[in-house]
């Protein structure tokens, strides 16, 4: 009698060999995330290779994902831009409701700090929702971004 807790196809099996995928795959994309400007590049990629895994549709986590790499690149290292700028602005308002706005009243400030705080939180679902959308679908940058945003608003 075969032992099938070690057969090639048993449930332990195939798990290990899921979880080693998933390793692989967050190692490869944190090696490609180390250059700041390439991180939605790796970013999509990984969400693209995620999505073919789930559909098993991969041929190999490494090839996939360099392919998926190249694909996405100019459109995703352009969203990552933009949440760059927009990271840098909430977190310049941040700043400047903490050190700024010391003369201000406090029911003035409390309104100003309540807005930035809604308008970061609506950004932070904006980010969930479009790196996967890039890796899913082909649009343009901007139909990327206001899908993403409808849909974290839509699924809030």
């Amino acid at each position: 009698m075969r032992n099938w807790l070690f057969d090639s196809e048993s449930p332990l099996i195939r798990g290990l060999s899921r979880f080693y995928d998933l390793l692989l795959l967050a190692v490869i994309t944190s090696i490609c995330s180390i250059p700041i400007i390439t991180a939605g590049a790796a970013i999509t990629a990984m969400y693209d290779v995620m999505i073919r895994m789930a559909l098993e549709k991969e041929n190999g986590i490494i090839k996939t994902y360099f392919r998926a790499f190249g694909k996405n690149f100019g459109k995703s290292t352009l969203i990552w831009l933009i949440c760059l700028v927009g990271i840098a602005f909430l977190g310049g308002n941040y700043y400047f409701l903490s050190q700024e706005l010391v003369g201000v009243p406090e029911a003035l400030r409390t309104v100003i700090t309540v807005i930035v705080f809604m308008v970061t939180i609506i950004f932070g679902f904006v980010l969930l929702y479009v790196f996967p959308l890039q890796a899913r679908f082909e649009n343009t940058v901007g139909t990327t971004v206001k899908n993403a945003l409808f849909i974290s608003v839509a699924q809030f």
